[in-house]
Formats: structure tokens, sequence, C-alpha cells
């Protein structure tokens, strides 16, 4: 049958909730407050039912069982959509994620804030060219006879800073692919990632995006070292294929790889001898500790669910500021063994924060038990009009 949500596509029939609903409609606010749901000849009222089921969801919110929201909308699922969504095994799904994917699906203001182009070089320097023609991948999974080949997207172009993009602002994930032809079927996925700036800008969202699978992997790693430069954007990659650095060494742009995350490393695996030099491999963990895969799943789910305010001053999470259909795609559906491409490019992301943030703080630390432990400081607290080290402050 069409797909109600985008004729193009066909579905399966699906028999939604509040049909054949028993009983009568609780909800006080409903002008079908206690009415039945279905007369005695087994005719449904559609939307006595869907108060009903509503209302139903809005109590389990508010209660003290965090599963119960969940269950109230795979057991009483009023789109095909809630009707396939998993209770165990995906890690990153929600009622509410799968509230937001459908929103973006069917709102054309949110979901047309994409622009699908190119980047070319001209006077030196690399301008983004919008082309609506080109293929913008949002299909998951992919189809075999689908077009692979993808294209940059972009929700926010780069801010300057008199006339510069401050280092570290924007920083990229990515899961590369190396080989030409493949029977595997996965692409490569690249996000552009804004982090804090100053107040009133906007931060820690995806600003763009580039998926795909073009004829030649070299095409893939070209792109991404545009968005690098055109961002001024290091990428922390998955290294288990040399392809990717070999690329950017090649066309004399190391500068943009991030090394790998020792810090994350030393903290998440223990007596870890891994040296890489360059980007990071997403193993498990054994033995019962934890793996860097298995870390960056903790600390990408931490970021989904973390609550932020909107520019309207609205509570909401931080996962409502992707406007990345695929993405949101491959969080819902991901299970630690799906192939999700997106999900890992974008764990990158997540990772390098969690890096950057680390040697920030480890910085500002050093910096203040050096400070202190100067020869001047040391006489300062001998004198006791002073009072002693604790009543110092040390700030940066």
């Amino acid at each position: 049958f069409p797909d109600p949500e985008n004729p193009m596509n066909m579905t399966g029939y699906f028999s939604p909730a509040w049909m054949g609903r028993e009983g009568y409609c609780m909800d006080p606010k409903s002008k079908w407050f206690r009415k039945l749901m279905m007369d005695e000849d087994g005719n449904s009222n559609e939307e006595a039912a869907t108060d009903d089921i509503l209302f139903l969801r809005e109590k389990t919110k508010g209660g003290l069982d965090t599963k119960a929201y969940h269950g109230s909308v795979t057991q009483f699922p009023l789109t095909w959509r809630e009707g396939f969504l998993r209770n165990k095994g995906v890690m990153f799904s929600s009622p509410e994620m799968l509230e937001w994917l459908g929103q973006l699906e069917t709102t054309p203001s949110l979901r047309n804030q994409v622009e699908k182009g190119q980047l070319v070089l001209r006077d030196g320097e690399y301008e983004f060219q919008p082309n609506n023609e080109l293929n913008y991948i949002t299909e998951f999974p992919l189809k075999s006879e689908s077009d692979s080949t993808g294209c940059i997207a972009i929700w926010e172009k780069p801010k300057t800073k008199s006339k510069d993009i401050p280092y570290s602002l924007y920083i990229a994930g990515c899961d590369p692919y190396d080989h030409d032809k493949s029977g595997v079927n996965s692409l490569g996925s690249f996000f552009i990632y804004k982090r804090f700036g100053e107040i009133g800008d906007t931060h820690d969202i995806i600003v763009a995006e580039y998926t795909g699978r073009p004829k030649f992997a070299d095409d893939f790693y070209e792109n991404c070292r545009k968005l690098c430069i055109y961002y001024n954007a290091k990428v922390l990659y998955e290294n288990q294929l040399p392809g990717f650095k070999g690329y950017f060494y090649n066309k004399n742009c190391v500068h943009y790889l991030w090394e790998q995350p020792n810090y994350m490393i030393r903290d998440t695996i223990k007596d870890s001898k891994v040296q890489r030099n360059f980007g990071v491999h997403m193993t498990r963990g054994t033995g019962g500790n934890n793996g860097i895969k298995d870390q960056s799943e903790i600390f990408t789910k931490d970021w989904l669910y973390t609550e932020r305010e909107n520019t309207d001053g609205k509570l909401i999470y931080n996962f409502h500021t992707i406007k990345s259909i695929p993405l949101l795609k491959e969080l819902i559906s991901y299970d630690g063994e799906t192939n999700t491409d997106r999900v890992i490019a974008f764990m990158m992301c997540i990772l390098q924060t969690k890096e950057l943030h680390k040697v920030h703080v480890d910085n500002m630390s050093n910096s203040s038990r050096s400070f202190a432990n100067e020869p001047f400081m040391k006489r300062q607290w001998d004198k006791k009009e002073l009072g002693g080290y604790n009543n110092f402050t040390f700030s940066n």
C-alpha cells in the first residue's frame, strides 16, 4: 500500500491501536470523556480512542517507572513506526526521539532547512555552492538499487570572528571506507559538530553532513578534506583502514586529523598499549572492562538525553537539535550490531568533545599546581597574616 506519509514509498497495512479499542474514553479534556470508544456494532470512534491513548501516555510520563511511557507507546501504537519501536536491544531510541523524527519528516519548515550542494575553490578559498539536484541520502537502510553517491548537506555555514574561524570551534567525526567496490552495503559518513563559542550563539549542534559512497573512495575523502578546510575543523576518524589517513597525507593535510584521544583511552581501557597516532579504532571491551566503543556509546546516550533550552526557553533534549533525518533513523535502530555508519561518525564527534574537555580541565589543573608551587607563592603561604594556602583562589 502507498505510505500515507510518503506516497512514493510502499508499505504494509498497519492497524493502529485506536481501532477496536473497547471501554470509555477517560481523558477529562476530551469532548468524548466517558463516552464509548466503540459502538455496539464494532465501529471505532477514532477521536475518542486516540484521546484516551494519548491521555494514558501523559499519565505514564509523570510516574516513577521510566520504562512505562515507552511501554505505553509500543503496546498501543498509533503509527507503524511506534509499533516497531523495540523495548530491548536498541540503545538510543525513545518515543520522544521517534516523535521528533516524525515531526522533522512531516514539517516542511524543519525538513527544508538543509542545503544540498558542493564545495568549490574560488580565489584560493572554498565556497559552498547550493545544488538541489544533488542527492542527499535520507533513506535508511539504503536499498541496493538506490543511488549511493550522496552530497554535502549544510544546516549552518561557518561563523567567523575577525574574518577567521576560531580554532576547535568546529570538530569533525568520520567513519570512512577504503575500497571502491565492496559487497558490503556500507557508506562513508562525515559530520561537522559546532562546539561552544560565545554566549548568544548556537552551540553543540551538527552543522554539516556528508554521507555517501561515490564510485571512487578518493572522491569521498576529498569532500571530507574540503569540509575540514571550509570549517577549519580537525577530524577524528575510525582508523581501522589506512586509506583516509593516506589521502590526507598525500594532500599535505595531516594537520586536519585529530591525534588518538589518549585521555579517553587511558581512562577507559585499563593498561592500554594502543598507539595509532591518528584516529581511533572502535573496539569492544573484554574481561568485563569497557572498550572505546562501549564508552563512546555511553557518552553518546548521555549527550542525546542531556536537557537544554531552545531559543524560546523551552526545555528540550540535545537530540532535538539534530536535523539529520537519516542520523535519527540510525540512532533509533542502533543496537551495536546493525550497520549504522552515521552513528559511528557522530560518536567520533562526541568522543572528541569529551577529549578536548578533559585536556582543557587537566591543563587548568596543571597550570594551577605549577603556579602554586612557585617559590614566591610558597613563601607567601608561610606568612601567618595570609592564612595559608586555603585562602587562595586560582582561576583561569
